[in-house]
């Protein structure tokens, strides 16, 4: 049976952080003027966000060679890789690129939903503590 507790006890984090820690993130809480767990919070949204960025800016990089790639070879070009034994390795490395990309972009996807659910969350949490402030 569940207990009957308010929503703010269940999204209640214990975090142990080294003073030197705590004590800068008070300041830049202080310096932003809002709460250190506001800091927090935007702090971590702002590194979830980062690193969907970077997997987006992977993404865009890897279609950049795409099109750099002529988009087809001459008959005497695709020779002359066969004959050097540079024609299979460039499948190859294009099988790899291509998955490599797919990979990518399905990641991105995923990124994408669970960043949206963790703001979600986060606002919930955030509205809830400003309730809890206005109750007191």
């Amino acid at each position: 049976m569940r207990k009957n507790t308010h929503v703010r006890d269940e999204d209640k984090f214990m975090l142990c952080l080294p003073k030197s820690l705590r004590d800068r993130i008070a300041e830049a809480a202080k310096s932003n003027e809002r709460s250190i767990n506001n800091e927090i919070i935007a702090v971590l949204q702002h590194a979830y966000d980062q690193a969907a960025v970077t997997k987006y800016q992977t993404i865009v990089r890897s279609l950049a060679r795409v099109d750099d790639m002529p988009p087809s070879l001459s008959p005497a070009k695709i020779d002359e890789l066969e004959r050097s034994g540079k024609l299979v390795e460039m499948k190859q490395d294009l099988k790899i690129e291509i998955a490599a990309l797919v990979e990518r972009i399905e990641d991105l996807d995923s990124d994408r939903d669970r960043i949206i659910a963790r703001t979600e969350r986060l606002k919930a949490i955030v509205e809830n503590l400003d309730a809890a402030f206005h109750r007191s």
